[in-house]
């Protein structure tokens, strides 16, 4: 019946109830996975074991019957001689096996695409490509992609992951497409997309929380450019120089994003530096870069001299002085400011004010763009990566629409993959006409599929209706 599938999962909902806190679960329709990690594989056997029990009374109790021929053992250990141990469920002592294969995706999809056809009101003929479209909705197939080149980008820069070596080897020439692990999977979508991952890897705190103070001057943020005017600001950033800072050799920092990329620039009294990142970046992770750029400028120079390095952004600087970035290159920067024996400092001013160096500095950045003399720097954080993966994802599927034959309607009449938004206020009624329209697919054009009747025929030229 219709409620068939809801009553059994409401039936089976308590299943993992009675299992050990240290006992997780992962339970998909009458798929159930139980898992425990330790560092001692006899307590992780014996907490498996009671889930095992408990979930063996529940069947007694309920009357839902578990499968022990079905159900296998995976363990994941870096040690690799620790003898299996033994497992016992419904009597049936349980085998152990190097790979599971937990679920087929691919039955996923026709689920997914019916609830965004129910979702936008699409007919029931519509071309799946173009329901997916119209809702601004990947196929499954592009967002499992996605979630691998995220995953393996994520654990990539984390140098003591216990899939390090897994990752770095070769990928096997005679292996079938179905029997691929996730990194192998990862390297031919990569190819397939042309996506390159430089990431940067995750380091540690370079000193203890208590003793990490680095030296940020913040005093002109208690001035707002809109309502001050810019010659105070002027007057009291060349006190604070000329009273704190009189021996510091100023390095100005600044970064610059147009359509036409993304630039930032170092500049010092004896040099200009330009330097150029990939379009998909954010501004703030220019802006970093280029305080990042700046401490390996200082890490090379005299070791007498004492620094400042002025930034207009207050959010890249107040990132330093955290104390657990989760950002790689804010660590970067951290270790680096550690390193250097001679006294460094930063400070904060407000952009556009008329601070000579400063104005050179945005210049400069914005020239960086498109000079071909600035230094291609492409290592990010995973963060930034993430963005280029989306956008190579959102690539891939453009090129799949643009390939579609234009006997789909909605091809014609639309080129960019993005969702198709409604007037404010429009009523369901009209969203579900609008949309059929598009689509042309509707209950007059394409019933007759439906209903498994032949195609209508004109009643003036005797010939058949293609819509």
């Amino acid at each position: 019946s219709v409620l068939s599938v809801t009553l059994f999962l409401v039936a089976i909902n308590d299943i993992c109830k009675n299992l050990p806190s240290s006992v997780k679960y992962i339970l998909f329709a009458d798929d159930c996975n139980i898992y425990c990690s330790g560092t001692q594989i006899k307590t992780t056997t014996h907490f498996l074991q009671l889930a095992l029990d408990s979930l063996s009374k529940w069947s007694h109790k309920t009357g839902f019957c578990f499968s022990p021929a079905k159900t296998q053992c995976i363990i994941f250990n870096i040690k690799k001689n620790d003898p299996q141990p033994a497992i016992n469920f419904m009597n049936t002592q349980l085998s152990f096996t190097n790979s599971i294969r937990i679920l087929d995706l691919n039955t996923l999809d026709p689920i997914h695409n019916q609830g965004i056809r129910l979702a936008i009101g699409a007919f029931w003929t519509s071309p799946v490509d173009s329901i997916l479209l119209y809702a601004g909705e990947p196929p499954l197939q592009y967002r499992r992609h996605s979630h691998i080149l995220k995953y393996v980008t994520k654990i990539k820069n984390l140098t003591n992951h216990i899939t390090e070596n897994i990752i770095h080897s070769t990928l096997p020439t005679n292996i079938l497409p179905s029997q691929n692990t996730v990194f192998e999977n990862f390297k031919i979508i990569s190819n397939n997309l042309d996506f390159q991952s430089q990431s940067l890897n995750k380091i540690l705190p370079p000193l203890p929380p208590w003793l990490w103070s680095p030296k940020i001057n913040t005093q002109l943020a208690e001035y707002c450019k809109h309502n001050t005017d810019s010659r105070i600001i002027l007057n009291c950033f060349a006190e604070i120089m000329s009273q704190q800072y009189p021996n510091y050799t100023q390095i100005y920092t600044d970064a610059s994003k147009s359509k036409n990329g993304v630039g930032f620039s170092v500049i010092t009294d004896w040099e200009n530096h330009l330097f150029k990142l990939p379009s998909s970046f954010s501004i703030y992770t220019a802006e970093t870069h280029a305080i990042y750029q700046a401490l390996l400028i200082i890490s090379t120079s005299n070791p007498t001299n004492c620094h400042i390095i002025i930034s207009n952004s207050l959010s890249a600087l107040t990132a330093i002085s955290n104390l657990y970035p989760k950002n790689e290159l804010i660590q970067h920067i951290q270790k680096l400011i550690s390193e250097i024996n001679s006294p460094t400092c930063f400070m904060w001013v407000p952009s556009h004010i008329g601070i000579p160096v400063n104005e050179k500095a945005d210049t400069s950045a914005y020239e960086a763009i498109t000079s071909p003399q600035s230094i291609k720097i492409s290592s990010s954080p995973s963060s930034e990566i993430f963005g280029t993966i989306h956008q190579k994802i959102m690539e891939e599927w453009q090129f799949f629409w643009e390939n579609i034959p234009l006997t789909n309607k909605l091809r014609n009449t639309k080129l960019l993959v993005k969702k198709l938004n409604y007037p404010p206020g429009t009523k369901r009624k009209d969203e579900v006409t609008v949309t059929r329209a598009k689509i042309g697919h509707s209950y007059l054009t394409h019933v007759h599929l439906v209903k498994k009747e032949p195609a209508p025929i004109c009643d003036t030229c005797n010939v058949t209706l293609n819509f």
